[in-house]
């Protein structure tokens, strides 16, 4: 999101949920309707959603997510990283649910991931974590060394690749740089 995607891809929810069965994961996916599922269903409900693609459906199909509400929240929060420490920001109505070893924080809004008090914030704790999905290409760095020091970036289909190649450019005028020699 902060390369200007949706956060409504669910290739990570996927992913972790087919071969992350060991590990205990933390995503995020921007879903209204999930969000406003879950508070239906509220705490401690087991819940079977789609997930995924309600904003953007160019380049991933949903998501089957079966499992229990954890949490339920609305309420803004202060960022703590070094990028823009101390703005409060908002990622609407929010629910977090449990799916075996994962723990996926469903969003009205995109959630600033690449502060790690935004997990904290939803009751999940980064340190506690095998893996975190971060939708950030390079501003996580600094606030999330703290936790970590292994990352993996990774080139997932979508609006905000840095893959120019694997994007369709319908009006802009050939040739293009980089795409063009």
């Amino acid at each position: 999101p902060t390369a200007g995607a949706t956060a409504d891809s669910p290739a990570m929810v996927r992913a972790l949920l087919e071969h992350g069965r060991d590990l205990r994961g933390y995503t995020t996916l921007v879903d209204g309707p999930a969000v406003a599922a879950c508070f239906a269903a509220e705490v401690g409900a087991s819940v079977a959603l789609s997930v995924g693609c309600t904003l953007d459906r160019r380049f991933h199909e949903p998501a089957e997510l079966a499992g229990v509400v954890r949490s339920l929240g609305s309420e803004p929060f202060r960022l703590t990283g070094p990028f823009l420490r101390g703005s409060e920001v908002s990622m609407g109505r929010y629910a977090v649910v449990d799916a075996g070893s994962l723990s996926v924080l469903l969003t009205e809004r995109p959630a600033y991931t690449f502060d790690p008090e935004t997990f904290r914030h939803a009751g999940l704790p980064p340190e506690q974590a095998d893996v975190i999905c971060i939708r950030s290409a390079n501003l996580f760095r600094a606030a999330w060394q703290a936790v970590t020091t292994t990352t993996f970036l990774l080139d997932l289909p979508g609006a905000s690749t840095p893959n120019l190649r694997s994007l369709r450019f319908v009006r802009a005028h050939r040739p293009l740089y980089p795409l063009d020699a």
